[in-house]
This record gives C-alpha cells, structure tokens and sequence, in this order.
C-alpha cells in the first residue's frame, strides 16, 4: 500500500520549524534532523508538550548539550517535533497539540512520547530526530511508525538541557530512518568510535514477552524470527524465561517489574519533578495528563525505598547473567498500535494497550539495558510490527554494531 505524502504541517509532526546550520563538518554531513520539545535549542521555548509550561518558562539561552553535539557533527536541525504532554504517555494523542500523523497506519496512533518524532522521520521529514526514552517513548512510537529507535543505557548520553521527569530512568536517544543513521547519530552522542560488527555471544529469546503478545505480532513475526534463529545467528540461539535470569518469586513476572519497580520509582520521580509547578502554578492539563499526575501524587512513597532495592537487585542480576557479547531479542510492543481515539482518560484502567506494554517497556528500564527497536516485519494490511535487540548495560556501541548487521541481513535496511 503506497504511503501519502505529508509535509510539515499535514504530518502535525513539528511545533517549530526552522533552520540551524551545523556548527562542524563531520559523519552526519548532508542530514537533517529534528529535536523533540522536552530539549532545549537555542532561541526557542521549550514547550513539553503543554501550552501553560510554555507560557511560564522563558526562551532557551542555548542549546541542550546533545544538540550541541549533533550540529557538531555536520548536520542540519530543521524544527522542534511535537510530544506527549509532559512526555507522561505512551500514545501519542496530544490534548492540545493534537497526534502526529502516523503514516504507515494513519488511523492508528503513533506512539508516544516521542510522538512527533518517528512521525516526522516516517513521513521522510527529518533523517532522524534527537528524541528521549524514560518508559518507552522511543521504543514505541519507533515500533508503530515503522522507524528504527534506540533507548541507550542510563547515563551514557548527557541529559543537561532536557526538561525533569524522572532522572533515574530518563535517556536521550535517537529515533532514525535507517539502522546506519541510528549508528551514526547514537555515536556521536556516545562519543564513541562508529561500531564495526564482530559477531555475538549468545542470543537469548525472552519467551515471557513472546508469550505475552498478541497472536497477529507473534504470527506477522513468525518468518522473521525463524530467519534469526535458523540462519543469522543459528549457532547460539536459545529461549530463556525471566526466571532463569533472577530466579522464582515475583521479579520472574515482568508485570512486577513494571507495577513493584518502575512504576513506583518513575511515578516518584515525577511528581517530585513536576508536583511543586502543578500545586503552585495549577496549569491547564488535558484530562489524561490530569489523571496520570494525579495518580503520582497519590502514591505511596514508602513504597520506593524497596522499589529501588528490587531495581539495583534485577540490575545486579541481568550484570551476572549476560556477557559483553550477549544480546536478548524479544517483540517491543504487545500488540498493533490502537486506533485513534480508543484509549480513554485513564491509561491504567481504560485499556489494556498501556499496562501491557509497559510490562515490557520496563524490562530494559529497571535492568538499565540499551533496546533497539528494528522495524522487522508489517502486517498484511502494512501495519509496522517491531523486534528489539538488547545488550549489556553501557554495551551500546556493540548493540548499534549488532542491530546493522541484523537490518542487512533481514533486508530492511532502505537503501539509501
């Protein structure tokens, strides 16, 4: 099915569009790029995805340090793409900003809270965008828009200039439309040399995500994965469960990890965050963001102390079990992208879409892994059906290395 074309402002993609030459020549000469609107540039407000913390925060007196870092390295920034209020969702429909279209599947949302980025690279307006990662909102809307996305491993990549969330979980990453741009931009904000593939230690199937998704991701997968596991990397291919890794009792249920562990921390972090604007300034928010801020503060923060313990328990675990060379692949999102329009005010109980894939989102966040989102395989009517490849924590370099020679091989990389 041929894609339509969208521009700038049908695609609904950008909140600002502009021009910022590149400060250095380097390996990102000739490309364009977008940056989400949680980070600052220069000479621009910061709007987070919400009217009333742009009308009270003034304009940027310089750039976020990943931007620096990008038109350091030759290439060119084109505009602000739009986001999820306060980035605090996983859908991608903006109460006042409206969805960013998604182009392979456009009456199904794009994801969030990158929203605005995988749309803008999707629909070929930007060759990649300087996005962020805190639950899944790279990892996300690079699985329903098609695009390649990568959540780095926690404190790799510098987040100054990027508006508070939750510091513990918070990355910055790259959403891009080829494996080989996602390398070259992610290693520029590594500050590592390009990554050259040297092959792979073992290659673990995580059979809790696979049992968890729906039968279409699983069966639209079926090829895919027999490709991987009879022929890419046929030698070292073995299933796992997540208690093979820590053991029995409740961390052997993802669902833990993200409602006992990621959960209590991220919602924490948040309202410390975000709590005193909201008390003091009692913004306008749209009626999900209200219901998902109103949920942060009323946890339970006796709760975290031991939520932080589980976290660096899981961490310590995954550090024992997996080698330099390892890599886990498992789906990265539990189902289709929803229809527009089909999630209602309150995520955890309205639906089953955020719940769902923030049990597996949580997996590379409380571990602290980096996760690449590929886009592996489409539905019969062109739905995009992603597949992620994690490594090691700060084992990033190899993981870009890993998820080139992956694409190649798969054929999905485009061809120029």
């Amino acid at each position: 099915m041929a894609m339509e074309n969208y521009n700038f402002k049908s695609s609904n993609s950008y909140v600002e569009v502009f021009d910022i030459s590149p400060t250095k020549s380097g390996i990102l000469d000739g490309l364009t790029f977008g940056v989400k609107d949680n980070i600052d540039v220069a000479g621009y407000k910061t709007a987070y995805g919400s009217p009333a913390w742009r009308d009270c925060h003034p304009v940027a007196v310089c750039h976020a340090v990943c931007v620096e870092q990008i038109l350091a390295a030759g290439a060119t920034c084109n505009g602000k793409h739009a986001t999820d209020e306060l980035t605090f969702s996983l859908d991608g429909e903006n109460h006042f900003y409206g969805t960013p279209v998604n182009p392979k599947a456009p009456d199904r949302i794009p994801g969030g809270s990158s929203n605005g980025s995988a749309s803008a690279v999707a629909c070929g307006l930007a060759d990649f965008s300087i996005a962020t990662d805190n639950g899944g909102s790279i990892r996300v809307p690079s699985n329903n828009c098609g695009v390649f996305g990568m959540r780095p491993s926690h404190d790799v990549v510098s987040t100054q200039g990027v508006a508070p969330f939750a510091p513990s979980t918070d990355t910055v990453g790259i959403i891009a439309r080829s494996s080989k741009i996602l390398s070259m931009a992610s290693s520029v904000l590594l500050s590592h040399d390009l990554p050259k593939y040297t092959g792979v230690g073992n290659v673990y199937i995580l059979k809790d995500v696979f049992d968890m998704v729906d039968p279409e991701v699983k069966s639209t997968l079926e090829n895919t994965m027999q490709d991987i596991t009879n022929d890419i990397f046929s030698s070292s291919v073995e299933e796992i469960k997540l208690k093979d890794i820590v053991g029995g009792g409740n961390l052997s249920d993802l669902s833990s990890w993200f409602d006992q562990i990621f959960r209590v921390v991220q919602w924490g972090e948040i309202w410390g965050s975000l709590g005193s604007w909201v008390e003091n300034d009692k913004p306008e928010l749209g009626p999900r963001t209200k219901v998902t801020l109103s949920n942060a503060k009323a946890l339970d923060r006796t709760l975290i102390g031991n939520a932080r313990y589980l976290r660096e328990k899981c961490f310590t675990k995954l550090e024992e079990f997996l080698s330099p060379t390892d890599i886990i692949i498992m789906p990265t999102t539990p189902g289709l992208p929803p229809l527009k329009g089909s999630i209602g005010a309150d995520m955890m109980k309205d639906s089953t879409y955020y719940p769902h894939t923030s049990a597996i989102t949580s997996f590379a966040g409380v571990a602290q892994l980096p996760q690449a989102s590929i886009p592996a395989a489409e539905t019969a009517e062109g739905i995009p059906v992603g597949l992620s490849i994690l490594a090691r924590n700060r084992e990033d370099t190899f993981l870009l290395g890993v998820v080139e020679h992956l694409s190649k091989q798969l054929g999905i990389e485009p061809s120029k």
